[in-house]
């Protein structure tokens, strides 16, 4: 089947994200849907860009971020960081983890993204998809990962909390582009 001028293959080129260190069945809880003016790729490269951590989000380097490519379609990065920025949720975040976060952010393909960190002690797991939508922009997906039942709720948590401050500042900066 082709589409323009690319081929749609039957199988994908590239091994779908999983998630490591999950002790028994694992779960996803979805956020609600976000429409994007930015272009799918754009969102997904933009937790490869280095520089954007410290001006957007406060973040203070703890050693020197590592991006790699361990193969053709999964550029990543790797960091550990002092949770800077001001407001509540900041403090909130700094308070649960300790004010050190570590995180691997690997893109996969064109369009999906996801992170295994911790804020402290406690693992966060995250994919992001990216769909363009047909009048421009994307339509943006993000599902936090834990293990199932009462044993997941301080990762959902720890998720959740980071990913508000993380998309707080990101949100701003794609929508203007």
């Amino acid at each position: 089947t082709f589409v323009g001028t690319a081929e749609i293959g039957r199988e994908a080129l590239f091994a779908l994200p999983s998630f490591t260190g999950l002790r028994g069945p694992e779960a996803a809880w979805a956020l609600p849907p976000a429409t994007m003016n930015a272009h799918p790729h754009v969102i997904a490269m933009n937790g490869l860009d280095v520089h954007h951590f410290r001006a957007v989000h406060g973040l203070e380097f703890i050693g020197e971020p590592v991006v790699e490519q361990p193969d053709a379609y999964r550029p990543r990065l790797t960091l550990r960081a002092r949770v800077g920025g001001s407001g509540l949720l900041a403090a909130v975040v700094r308070k649960l983890s300790g004010g050190v976060v570590e995180a691997v952010f690997t893109t996969v393909g064109a369009n999906l993204a996801f992170i295994e960190g911790k804020a402290g002690r406690v693992p966060v797991r995250v994919l992001f998809s990216h769909a363009p939508r047909p009048e421009g922009g994307s339509l943006s997906r993000t599902f936090l990962v834990g293990e199932r039942g009462a044993s997941g709720l301080p990762e959902r948590l720890a998720g959740a909390l980071a990913m508000a401050q993380i998309l707080s500042g990101d949100r701003a900066v794609l929508d203007r582009i």
